[in-house]
């Protein structure tokens, strides 16, 4: 659980510093949650709870952006121009949104853990042949 917050939590920095980078506008790249989830996936490799849950956590924790970037479309769909029917299919849209956004980090994070792991052992292994 720690490795996975701490995966989790170096990666929302760098999202953060790219997203702002790009101008924020509406491209929020998740690129720096592979790392966090790698980070996970290399310190967890001896734990019994295994890379995937490490990766998984780490995605979600570094997925939090993800709620940044939706502010401006809850401003925008609850905004008071439009009919009532308009901003609740909006407001689900947003929501569906959300959850897709954290799915694809929790994803992500996952496979930076197995990339992780994989690394660990090839560490590992080479100290070993050394000593």
């Amino acid at each position: 659980m720690k490795y996975s917050t701490i995966g989790g939590l170096a990666s929302i920095p760098l999202t953060v510093l790219l997203y702002w980078q790009s101008g924020m506008g509406n491209n929020l790249s998740l690129s720096m949650v592979f790392f966090g989830g790698l980070l996970a996936g290399y310190l967890s490799h001896r734990r019994l709870s295994g890379e995937t849950n490490a990766g998984f956590r780490a995605g979600v924790i570094g997925g939090a952006p993800v709620l940044w970037l939706s502010l401006d479309l809850f401003r925008t769909t609850l905004g008071p121009v439009g009919p009532l029917w308009f901003r609740v299919i909006a407001t689900m849209t947003v929501l569906v949104f959300i959850v897709i956004g954290f799915l694809i980090s929790a994803f992500i994070g996952i496979l930076g853990a197995k990339v992780g792991r994989w690394l660990a052992g090839t560490t590992d292994s080479q100290r070993m042949s050394v000593g």
